[in-house]
């Protein structure tokens, strides 16, 4: 809301709305996590849709952050995973194999938004999927498109992964969806801080999208929320060491392919919709861009 001061516009904000746009505090403490105000963990299944759920519990955890709605609050991953397709003509099963880039997430969440969980169940996920990108499926309520504008967000800000200062400042001020490597031992990860040195040209499981909750600088580790259900690692959480962001870039080979990458090789703060914010500027000064 505006309010005119001294002949001067002055944005009044809540404190998630100010650190997100206007900065960060000079100092944060030695250890922070969101992890007691997100939702519930859940599991995607055989789905490769963890960027929607990753993307999903972030815009949830901003709608409890504002009290704009329960606890409860449920959105659906389904329908944000199926409208965010990069391939025409999908069938249901190359629905369910076909990963989703951030990129496709982010537009879908600024243009369209996400309805409740109950417009399109996870449970009929793929079932009849769009053919191309943001198009519907018959499976979706009526009104899902007016439902899903209840929860757009306005942008997103990309955040240095090879930075682990600005990784932990992000954090600080709101969830981070980010992009990691999958080495085959994350699979059974059950406990503790988890590391994995470089190894010049390993081979490796994939990429994945969670979501960064946490740091602890005595455990000297990242807090990660996943979605592979709450019996996977600590109920659904993960500790990564600090390692895996100051070696750099990790040289590995996917699919017959080496590349060199970061760790964390994509990282976003999903910036709260809010139309009198039209006038302020897009990026925040403490969150350099990759």
């Amino acid at each position: 809301m505006q309010a005119e001061a001294c002949g001067t516009l002055v944005m009044r904000m809540d404190e998630l709305e100010r650190t997100l746009f206007i900065g960060l505090p000079k100092e944060i403490p030695p250890s922070f996590s969101w992890r007691g105000q997100m939702s519930k963990v859940k599991n995607q299944g055989n789905v490769q849709s963890c960027a929607a759920f990753a993307a999903t519990a972030i815009i949830e955890f901003q709608k409890r952050k504002r009290a704009e709605v329960s606890q409860e609050y449920d959105l659906s991953e389904a329908l944000l995973y199926e409208i965010s397709t990069h391939e025409d003509n999908q069938t249901s099963s190359s629905c369910r194999q076909a990963g989703r880039y951030f990129s496709f997430i982010i537009n879908t969440l600024i243009l369209l938004g996400i309805p409740r969980e109950d417009c399109h169940p996870y449970s009929k996920v793929c079932e009849d999927p769009p053919s191309k990108f943001g198009e519907e499926s018959p499976l979706w309520c009526e009104r899902w498109s007016e439902l899903s504008t209840l929860n757009r967000i306005k942008d997103a800000v990309a955040i240095n992964t090879l930075d682990l200062k600005a990784l932990k400042n992000a954090i600080y001020v709101a969830p981070v969806l980010a992009g990691m490597i999958v080495f085959n031992d994350f699979f059974s990860y059950s406990g503790g801080v988890y590391e994995h040195p470089p190894s010049e040209g390993e081979s490796i499981a994939g990429f994945h999208a969670i979501v960064l909750v946490g740091y602890d600088d005595d455990k000297k580790a990242l807090e990660l929320r996943n979605s592979w259900g709450a019996d996977w690692g600590e109920e659904g959480y993960a500790w990564m060491s600090y390692d895996l962001v100051t070696a750099g870039e990790y040289t590995v080979t996917c699919n017959g392919y080496t590349i060199k990458i970061p760790f964390f090789f994509d990282a976003y703060h999903l910036l709260p919709l809010k139309r009198e914010w039209s006038e302020l500027r897009r990026h925040t000064v403490s969150l350099p861009s990759r």
